[in-house]
């Protein structure tokens, strides 16, 4: 899976678990290694989530999610 556009200040979380540090400045695309399956990436910062999508990812799959700041997909 790979997440973009993630705010400085932000931390990644997929299926509930931390798999970033928060982000200063501008970030990177993020590849992160996920099972198959159905997975919820939260994008978080401070208290707040200002991100969540749910994605489906097939096996070999490459899944791009780009984050929309202040926004939920599902």
């Amino acid at each position: 899976m790979i997440v973009t556009g993630v705010p400085a200040g932000s931390v990644v979380f997929i299926d509930g678990v931390q798999t970033s540090q928060a982000m200063e400045g501008k970030s990177r695309p993020r590849v992160l290694e996920v099972t198959p399956g159905a997975h919820t990436i939260e994008v978080r910062t401070g208290d707040s989530t200002a991100y969540r999508e749910n994605a489906y990812v097939e096996k070999g799959e490459k899944r791009v999610v780009i984050v929309l700041s202040g926004g939920n997909r599902n």
